[in-house]
This record gives C-alpha cells, structure tokens and sequence, in this order.
C-alpha cells in the first residue's frame, strides 16, 4: 500500500474546518485510548458531542493522567509537600523560589532515567513520544520528555507551554516572579536554563526570541500546556506516514522505518485515517510556522550548529563520563590558553593538554576550518559557545 492511499478526510461542503466530525471525534478518541495511551478503558464521555476544545482538553487530561502512571512505575517520586508549599505560597518571590526548586528536583529524577538507557546498539528512538510506546521501549525521546516533564509541572501547579524550536521539543516554564526558563528534560540536569525572551509574533504564531550563551536556540515558538497533545500526533502521524511510505520494501536498512513499519502492523495504523489531519482539525495553532523565512533561517543555522557539536562529539566517542568531566575541567582551567589556540594559532597548550584533549581541540579546530576563513564571526561564536558550555557544565558539576 502506497501512501497516496492513506485514507484522507475532508469536511463535507459547508463543514466548518475548525470542527472535526462526530465520527472523527469518535475514531480519535479510540486511537488515543488503544494506541497512545495503551488502554483498553473507554472514557464515558460522549466525545462525539463535544466540541474540538472540549475533547481536545480530554485527551489532554488523558495523557497527563497516563504520564503519572507511567511516572510512577519508573519510580519518579513528587515532593508532595512541596508541591503544597508551591500551591499555599502568596508571596511571589518565594514562590518562584519553590517554584525552580522543584523543577530542578524533577530535572534530575528524570535526567536518571536517561543515563539508564540502554546505549550499547544501535536503535530507534524516533518514535518513542507516547506513553504506550515508552512503556514498551523504557526509554523516551524529546517529545516524551517534554510530555513527563509537563505532567510533573502540572502536579505543582507550575505556568508551562511547549516549546518548539527547529527539530525538537522542550518545556518552558514561567515561573511565579515572571521569569522565563528554559526546561529540556532529555539533555542532561544543565539544561534548565533562565532566559530573557523578548515575544513576537510569527505567522500568527506566539514565539519567544532569546539570545542565550549556552542555548543554540534563539527562536522557539510556544503552544499552551493544552495543545502537548499536538507534539505525540503529530509524531505518531509521521511514523504511519513512515511505514505507508516503506511498505513495500520491509528490507530497509534505516532502523527507524523498521521500526515504523513494525509498529503500524502491530497498532493497525495502516488501516487507519490520515492521524495528521486529526492534529490540524484538533490543534488550530499549529500553523505551518516551520515554512516561514524566519524559521527556516533559524533551521539552517542551528544545522550547522549541530554539525559543528558532531565533530565534537566524535572526538570524544568512547570515553567514559569520567574522562569526559576530567577533560571539561582541563578546559575550564585552560580556557584562555585554549582561546589562543583557535584564535591566534598558538599551539602551546598542546603541548600540555593530556590525550583526551589534545584530540578534541585538533578535531574541534580543524572541523572549523572552512568557517574560520569564510565567515570569522560564526567562527568566533562558536569557540565562545562551546567554552561556555563546558564552564557551565563543570559549574553545575561541582554544585
């Protein structure tokens, strides 16, 4: 089966485009009952009945629901009492205090969860975005990150949206006091980071520009805590897309489409509707803002932002957590020798450096070379980007 032949649904002349039908309603409720959520339990509403907000704040409460539950058998444990202490708080200032107290406890529950994945082969971890699917996998991606990390600041009562910047997802968090943090619940315990966005509006679409040192980002558009629901579709959407795609041909090499195709068998999605027209009918404010000239200028840049951390991350392939934090220290102590390095070609720390760095700086600075001679303030940056990121690093360490 081709994928032309995804079953397409399309309102009847006069149907109103921001309403789904009584009988889409009904078909995805089921998808998220037996696919999304992995139940076999049917909610008593009439979901036919409600309106698109309505059922769109159901499945929302759904999700929420089985994220806890999912939370729970992996052992993540909520602070009740400060939960309460956030809840009674009057006081702005000590709320927020609270308040980032115990995002950064939650941060490093779930952050123990990653370091517990099983890295040892090769695998696909595109697809695991919904409660069902990180159940079966014990592992999670960004999407599932964000969705364990929005059910944890629920409980507290803490102000969240979803953030969407260029090929990931993130929570962001604005705490009692009005500051804005950045929360990435996949990347390690140093990514909940203050920030100072200044709002905008893009294709009618709600977006925060910041300009931080160590995040790569600088736009990142937001959708309410309501709408996570459109980040898990949309991924499942693109994993039936997938599989219709690469129906033909179940010998493909990419790990990815294997396991899409696996997965569509098993749940019965090839059989089902196009899931991505459900998220645009459910979710009105996902515009196509990624096909703005502003993200995708935003896209091309942090491409070569994540070019330029691949070579650093094959340099220092194989090293144990260990040697990593002991050559990021080396760093932190040599910082301005190492600046010279890049900058003015001075290789004395070389010479100094043991192994591990020496190898880093070569494949750092040579990875650069093209940049350093045709566009020296990118260049530039990212020296400056990757030295904050290690000084951050070896701070938050030494805490």
């Amino acid at each position: 089966m081709k994928n032309s032949e995804i079953q397409s649904f399309q309102p009847e002349s006069g149907e109103s485009k921001k309403e789904l039908l009584p009988e889409q309603k009904r078909r995805l409720s089921e998808v998220w009952e037996s696919v999304i959520l992995g139940t076999d339990k049917k909610t008593e509403q009439d979901v036919e009945s409600l309106s698109s907000v309505e059922l769109r704040d159901l499945l929302h409460g759904l999700l929420m629901q089985e994220g806890e539950a999912l939370l729970e058998e992996w052992g993540i444990q909520v602070d009740e009492s400060l939960t309460e202490r956030i809840q009674q708080e009057e006081d702005e200032v000590e709320k927020a205090q609270l308040e980032l107290h115990y995002i950064r406890q939650i941060h490093e529950q779930i952050d123990g969860l990653v370091q517990e994945f099983d890295r040892s082969k090769p695998k696909s971890t595109k697809w695991n975005s919904w409660p069902d699917r990180m159940r079966e996998k014990k592992e999670f991606n960004c999407v599932g990150a964000m969705l364990l990390g929005s059910a944890l600041l629920e409980k507290a009562g803490i102000q969240q949206f979803t953030g969407n910047p260029p090929s990931h997802v993130v929570n962001i968090v604005r705490l009692s006091n009005g500051d804005w943090w950045y929360v990435d619940f996949m990347n390690g315990k140093n990514n909940a980071q203050r920030i100072e966005p200044t709002e905008k509006e893009i294709a009618g679409h709600r977006v925060l520009d910041i300009n931080h040192p160590t995040i790569d980002y600088r736009l990142i558009p937001i959708t309410p805590k309501e709408e996570v629901g459109t980040y898990v579709i949309g991924n499942l959407a693109s994993l039936q897309k997938d599989a219709y795609d690469a129906i033909d041909d179940e010998q493909s090499d990419d790990i990815e489409v294997e396991e899409a195709v696996k997965y569509a068998k098993k749940h019965n999605l090839l059989e089902m509707d196009d899931l991505s027209e459900y998220g645009a009918y459910l979710f009105p404010h996902d515009v196509h803002i990624n096909e703005t000239a502003e993200m995708k200028e935003e896209s091309v840049r942090i491409e070569r932002i994540h070019d330029r951390d691949g070579i650093a991350k094959d340099s220092i392939a194989g090293l144990s957590r260990e040697k990593i934090i002991e050559m990021m220290q080396e760093i932190s102590k040599r910082e301005s020798e190492i600046r010279k390095f890049f900058y003015e070609d001075d290789d004395s720390v070389i010479g100094k450096a043991t192994p591990e760095l020496k190898k880093f700086l070569n494949t750092y600075r040579d990875g650069l070379v093209d940049l350093k001679e045709s566009q020296r303030e990118e260049y530039e940056e990212a020296i400056e980007r990757m030295l904050k990121k290690v000084i951050l690093f070896v701070v938050k360490e030494e805490d």
